[in-house]
């Protein structure tokens, strides 16, 4: 029951996943195009299906997506990466294993600032401050309070324990997509950055935040209905 159940749940989420990417949430700040309804989606399913299934569940919609619309192959092959590895570090946190994230996060980081095309000003090394606050959360002892939250009956409880899991896992979608972009562009990527690198770090935050509480809002919704229904498989009472 438990398996048809997950399997059930992870073909749905790809298929949700695979139309949401068709649906614009909102403008990017300071720039072309629209931020998709999707990532708002890939935190959440990481949390509630665990990380492997959730990866592969984002995954299959991320290919999806770009079948229905191959515009939106913003990144080529890689473009359905992103999203899965946010999935994929979020389970991991709601599995009680922040430091798994805390490393993807990590190596991210330090692969953005050692590779010499993004040494430039005036993003460099300021382009990543808000990343390695989200690190800071996930060594923390916050991290523990997240999955004692969202267990609570409480609402706001529930909300804020979700927006500490979810704040992390969209960072390291956005690196893991910054990074990306960074080696497709080769060393353009430098010209770049100094055209509009101060617009894309004034604007990113502001996006992760939207994204943290909307994600936030529909995972602490999703999550108390599946817990109504007996139908949250992830539930862990591993030590944190």
């Amino acid at each position: 029951m438990r398996r048809a159940v997950s399997l059930t749940l992870m073909a749905a989420f790809a298929a949700i996943y695979g139309v949401l990417n068709l649906v614009p949430a909102f403008k990017i700040l300071g720039g072309s195009g629209f931020i998709s309804a999707s990532r708002f989606v890939s935190p959440v399913v990481g949390i509630v299906l665990g990380p492997i299934m959730g990866a592969i569940s984002v995954a299959m919609g991320g290919v999806l997506g770009i079948m229905l619309n191959p515009a939106s192959a913003t990144l080529g092959f890689f473009t359905f990466m992103p999203a899965t590895v946010c999935a994929f570090s979020s389970g991991m946190i709601r599995k009680g294993k922040s430091w798994m994230a805390a490393s993807i996060l990590g190596a991210l980081v330090v692969a953005f600032l050692a590779y010499p095309p993004n040494n430039v000003q005036p993003i460099y090394p300021y382009y990543v401050w808000i990343h390695l606050v989200a690190i800071f959360i996930l060594i923390s002892p916050i991290r523990k309070q997240a999955t004692e939250l969202i267990r609570r009956r409480k609402v706001n409880e529930a909300f804020t324990g979700m927006a500490l899991m979810i704040f992390p896992s969209t960072m390291i979608e956005q690196l893991t997509g910054s990074m990306i972009f960074a080696l497709l562009a080769g060393p353009a990527i430098s010209s770049i950055w100094m055209e509009i690198g101060i617009a894309v770090m004034m604007a990113f935050p502001i996006e992760r935040a939207l994204i943290t509480v909307g994600a936030s809002i529909i995972g602490t919704t999703l999550l108390r209905s599946l817990r109504a229904a007996d139908m949250d498989i992830t539930e862990s009472r591993e030590p944190l």
